[in-house]
């Protein structure tokens, strides 16, 4: 998190909390007292274990502080560590004693977990791809230094009615959910403050999702703050606040409805000083100097040499298709390190693996890894006469599994193994499917799609923008899985919708497949994906698959009257 601007006074937050933690510890502070205050510094107590959150700003992490959090994971997380959707890092089993130490360590290095819960601004997700992508429109990091600039112990803004999430790109494709968050900031034009920003608000998940409208098309840069203080003073103002389960600014946004939000968020605006919210040269161009640089080296863009080498070794051409892409300046690709598998949840790291990572990215880029909202790293500006290198060294690490963006790389939840409001777990289940799809070839046969697992309704592995989704349900005799089909995320997201009853968890990699296999009966072209095919023949052409794997010759499983959905805990 870019603290620079308020240094002292997240210093002397940060001090208090130590100090509460401790007294905490000594018996001499409630568990009700210091409740609030773990939470907006990222410490969660589930049954018996802890769970800390830290921000990773920008989702950009320095080799320096890859080697703070291997130290840190090493010596205080005896429970392990995974990074999340939303480019955080999540530490197991710490004991609360040793709180107050591993806070310091990480501080060390730039490493908070200052409003990683509670109902605050939240870290702001950016484009893993930002500042490198071709398609984008112009450097996003400068706007994301300011608006982590803006939010950061925002005075006004500490005790909102829930929790508030912000997801900023400027790339022609979606690559960090816009429509799913309470603002999705796009800068489509220009540059500087003359920018213009596509602005969309009231998205959410969980257990009632909904797609964020569109704001503003094209909101002058010069007037962002100004106008995201507005709409978040409106919330605070006017949002529920009785009623936790429709507290999101989702429901506000509903409920207003998008083009009365518009016009009392203009007005709100105009009525505000400008003051601090002005946005002019001076400003990005102090935040552009904060910002990543690409190397300096010279790069050789020979992409005939890698494409000799990939056709003397079909295992690396795979990996080159599947594991990276082109990225800017030419010469470089940014290249996608696999967090899946290994028996592991889905984004879990160790402190061996991160220290590699830690010596990888120095060799190839000066020392800069990124998180992506798939749980997986991402290497920038790897030249590409040392991508054999890094594909071998990742391959003797079991990172380098080439099956990044297929129905093979599930996104999911730490599940009930370490979260008290799952239902059910998710690794085992995400696993079978992960196994059964890779063995039958039909992964790369599918091409690219989106599995997700979670636990719960909450949807933390954003299952409702998936192609095929599963969520643990509430059931006396073993696990079930409620499964969703027909999300899509990107540029023209849809919501996932239950294709019927839920199924036990020993039949659940059955039922996947047999959806893959409609799929690949049913799509019109090779680039059709599962949403599409639902809109173009209904959902009702996949429902007889929930009957896969079931014993003896039972009818199909009806769907006309599906399941309702399962209620968190």
């Amino acid at each position: 998190m870019d603290h620079t601007h308020r240094q002292p006074a997240v210093e002397q937050e940060l001090a208090t909390f130590l100090d509460q933690t401790r007294d905490y510890v000594a018996g001499s502070l409630d568990a009700d007292t210091y409740r609030p205050e773990r939470l907006r510094w990222g410490l969660f107590f589930q049954g018996e274990q802890t769970m800390l959150r830290v921000a990773i700003p920008g989702g950009r992490l320095t080799a320096a502080q890859l080697r703070r959090l291997a130290s840190v994971q090493h010596q205080y997380a005896p429970g392990g560590a995974h990074f999340t959707t939303r480019q955080n890092l999540q530490f197991y089993g710490t004991a609360v004693a040793d709180v107050p130490a591993l806070l310091a360590e990480l501080a060390r290095d730039g490493l908070y977990t200052l409003q990683t819960s509670g109902p605050c601004i939240r870290k702001i997700t950016l484009d893993p791809l930002a500042g490198l992508a071709p398609d984008e429109a112009d450097n996003p990091w400068p706007w994301w230094g300011l608006l982590q600039r803006w939010a950061t112990l925002h005075p006004a803004f500490s005790n909102l009615p829930r929790k508030f999430k912000i997801a900023l790109t400027a790339g022609h494709h979606d690559r960090v959910g816009l429509r799913m968050h309470d603002i999705g900031l796009r800068l489509v034009a220009g540059s500087g403050a003359d920018a213009r920003f596509e602005v969309w608000a009231g998205g959410g998940l969980g257990r009632r999702p909904r797609l964020a409208p569109r704001l503003f098309a094209e909101l002058p840069g010069r007037d962002l703050l100004r106008h995201l203080e507005a709409l978040l003073r409106l919330y605070d103002r006017h949002g529920q606040r009785t009623d936790k389960q429709r507290a999101r600014l989702k429901d506000f946004v509903h409920n207003w409805g998008a083009e009365s939000l518009r016009d009392a968020v203009t007005e709100e605006a105009q009525r505000l000083p400008v003051g601090g919210l002005a946005v002019d040269e001076a400003r990005l161009a102090e935040a552009t100097a904060r910002g990543p640089r690409p190397p300096s080296q010279p790069l050789l863009n020979d992409e005939d040499l890698l494409e000799q080498w990939a056709t003397a070794n079909p295992a690396f051409a795979e990996w080159l298709r599947w594991n990276t892409e082109p990225q800017r300046p030419a010469g470089a690709r940014a290249v996608t390190v696999s967090l899946r598998g290994r028996g592991q949840p889905s984004g879990a790291i160790d402190a061996a693996e991160l220290t590699l990572l830690a010596e990888l990215a120095e060799a190839a880029n000066g020392g800069e890894v990124r998180c992506t909202p798939t749980q997986h790293l991402l290497i920038p500006h790897v030249p590409l006469e040392q991508l054999g290198h890094l594909w071998e060294r990742l391959s003797e690490a079991d990172l380098a599994d080439p099956y990044v963006g297929t129905l093979a790389d599930p996104v999911s939840c730490p599940g009930s193994s370490r979260c008290e409001l799952a239902n059910a777990p998710t690794t085992p289940v995400a696993e079978a499917i992960r196994e059964r799809l890779r063995a039958s070839g039909l992964a790369h046969a599918a091409g690219s799609g989106r599995l997700a697992v979670a636990g719960c309704m909450n949807a933390c592995s954003h299952g409702p923008l998936a192609d095929i989704a599963l969520r643990g349900v509430e059931k006396a005799d073993g696990d079930w899985y409620q499964i969703l089909i027909g999300g899509r995320s990107g540029d023209a997201p849809a919501l996932a919708r239950p294709a019927g009853p839920a199924v036990p968890a020993e039949r659940v990699a059955d039922v996947a497949e047999a959806i893959v296999h409609r799929q690949l009966a049913l799509r019109s072209d090779p680039t059709e994906s599962i949403s599409q095919t639902i809109e173009r023949t209904g959902i009702k052409s996949f429902r007889d698959c929930l009957a896969a794997g079931e014993p003896g010759d039972q009818e199909p499983a009806s769907a006309e009257r599906p399941e309702e959905p399962i209620e968190a805990r």
